[in-house]
């Protein structure tokens, strides 16, 4: 074997490594040494060394032998100083670009790591080993938009792997988990995160849908498109009075609501009132196709069609006149022209509020894949974060499910399926039994993965088992120690359990790792306040209302008064607990109104 083939072979090595553990990746390389490729006669555990020597004397050789071997002994800064050496002798080599860029990586560098990175995808512009780095440290970053455009490129590819796949998943994933979470730590993001539910519930067809609506309204009466929503969901119910009523409020909010004007079309054809249907729907393909054929495809059986409403479908282009080509893109987002605007747009949107536009376009096309590029864009504005994350959500749900509906159909039955299905329970639909169902599958044939056990433990908690979430926890901590999400559900189920000093520590753990995360604040804060150390709860209560928590049952302000009443503080005690009376009682009236509307 040649010097070219065992890097090749170790290259493979650190491809399986991307998401694995530093541990794991030592494992990994031993068994290679011992039963695989680089088990040769009369070679041990020190093999890939022994290779990289044979017949290659040069002082670059050396130099990347020895880097190569610190950088499996993960010390980092030692293998950098001699790799970069190495770069001097030959700067475009491949591998000594690719392991300099995981050394940055490791060391926390992703910026500079980037530049190797680059450097080792100019040699080789398809190898997915190098762009997965390439994707870690754009993720470091903050930089999901180029991210993701990495790996969906490296997913598209004709050779691609299952693997390649299933890390474009997890990718996904992880980005619908901390978008989600997100949405939920504002009032407005929190209204955003019931809509997006009521999404999952309505394909799940849950009479819980129009629940989940009504809480969205109770929080943003303004919010776009919620009473069209709420409007479609009496109708798929048959309660035709109140779908009026909804769209006639959804008319004095837009009137260029294309799903409005679909609404609107099936009363009137149940009323039959068929021209006034025609016109409507004469109006929706002349704006997009799209939404016609998605109206035909979902119109009521117990509503008879306008008899030419077929016709109509696939003759939407002939409506769209030369005034199109007239307008800029706000007005075709307005009109909700959302093919023309992704026409209009599709080159390079030239500002935050553009991509958002793009973002939402495509998202209603159903290209959700090609959503997410835009829409990260447009979630770095601070004005527009919390619309474009509710649309960055549902486009890594389903992109993530449509990959995984197209895994199955290859016949793959990867345990990630699994992971993936048990996200989408846990997140989106509330469903904590199903979810802990889905995740123990992946666990089955994924022991080592902490991510498995990570969902189990949020899932197990969402299905009110504190114990289980607890070991499962602990067991995701002990793959990876500062794993955020384990740490966080960690000491939420020991506050769960009432063990508030136990609770401590992970949640400590958690605010260093996101000192900013409002939620984590919350549930320090409470470990402190309950576990006595009153001095050190307030500060944290206080930033979490501060940055706009959404305190709709009082319950913050409630044990904020309570840590202010023990360190003597009575006046500024009283009014917390008066502000939290007010929540409660708001809350209260507000679940009886959603509780009796959704009858």
């Amino acid at each position: 074997m040649n010097f070219q083939e065992t890097r090749g072979i170790v290259c493979s090595v650190l491809a399986a490594a991307r998401f694995a553990g530093l541990a794991r990746l030592c494992k990994q390389f031993f068994a290679l040494c011992l039963y695989g490729a680089l088990a040769q006669p009369g070679l041990g555990l020190t093999s890939c060394a022994i290779y990289f020597a044979q017949g290659q004397d040069s002082q670059f050789e050396s130099l990347l032998k020895r880097g190569f071997e610190l950088h499996r002994q993960q010390q980092y800064r030692q293998a950098i100083r001699l790799l970069e050496q190495a770069r001097t002798l030959q700067p475009a080599d491949y591998f000594v670009n690719l392991l300099l860029g995981i050394d940055h990586l490791r060391l926390g560098d992703a910026r500079r790591a980037l530049q190797r990175l680059e450097s080792a995808r100019k040699t080789r512009n398809n190898d997915s080993t190098v762009l997965g780095y390439l994707a870690e440290a754009h993720s470091v970053l903050e930089e999901f938009d180029k991210a993701a455009e990495v790996l969906q490129f490296v997913a598209s590819q004709p050779g691609a792997t299952e693997e390649d796949h299933l890390n474009l998943i997890r990718f996904y994933l992880r980005r619908f988990r901390v978008v989600s979470e997100e949405l939920r730590s504002t009032t407005t993001g929190l209204a955003y995160s019931y809509r997006l539910q009521a999404v999952v519930l309505r394909d799940r067809k849950d009479p819980k849908t129009v629940e989940m609506l009504l809480r969205a309204r109770s929080l943003e009466p303004q919010m776009p498109g919620l009473e069209t929503a709420l409007g479609d969901s009496y109708l798929a119910e048959g309660r035709w009075e109140e779908a009026a009523s909804a769209f006639d409020r959804a008319r004095t909010l837009n009137s260029d609501d294309l799903e409005l004007m679909v609404g609107e079309a099936i009363l009137a054809a149940r009323s039959e009132n068929g021209s006034k249907a025609g016109l409507l729907l004469s109006e929706v393909g002349a704006r997009s196709q799209h939404v016609l054929n998605d109206a035909i495809r979902n119109w009521p059986a117990s509503v008879p069609m306008p008899p030419d409403l077929r016709r109509q479908q696939g003759e939407g282009d002939k409506y769209r006149t030369g005034k199109v080509g007239q307008q800029d893109p706000q007005q075709l987002f307005q009109q909700q022209r959302w093919e023309s605007l992704v026409e209009r747009l599709r080159a390079k949107p030239a500002s935050p509020m553009e991509a958002l536009w793009l973002g939402d376009a495509l998202a209603r096309l159903e290209r959700f894949t090609e959503a997410i590029v835009p829409l990260e864009q447009a979630q770095r504005e601070t004005q527009l974060k919390t619309e474009a994350s509710y649309w960055l959500a549902l486009c890594y749900a389903r992109a993530a499910e449509k990959s995984k509906l197209q895994l199955s159909k290859n016949g793959r039955q990867s345990p990630f399926l699994h992971l993936v299905n048990g996200e989408v329970l846990l997140r989106l639909a509330l469903d904590g039994p199903s979810a802990v169902a889905e995740y123990r599958k992946a666990a089955d044939l994924l022991q080592e993965d902490p991510a498995v056990w990570t969902g189990l433990a949020e899932a197990q908690m969402l299905a009110g088992d504190s114990h289980g979430a607890r070991e499962s926890g602990n067991r995701a901590l002990r793959l990876d120690s500062q794993r955020f999400d384990a740490l966080q559900i960690l000491g939420e189920a020991c506050l769960q359990e009432r063990d508030y000093e136990a609770a401590v520590l992970p949640l400590q753990q958690a605010l260093q790792v996101q000192p900013a995360n409002v939620r984590v604040r919350l549930l320090l804060g409470t470990a402190y306040a309950k576990s006595g150390r009153q001095a050190d709860a307030l500060p944290l209560l206080e930033s979490v209302l501060r940055r706009g928590y959404p305190d709709e049952k009082g319950t913050c302000h409630y044990l904020l008064g309570d840590v202010l009443r023990r360190l003597g503080r009575t006046q500024d005690s009283e009014r917390a607990f008066d502000r939290a009376k007010q929540l409660s009682e708001s809350f209260s009236r507000s679940a009886h109104r959603v509780s009796s509307e959704a009858q």
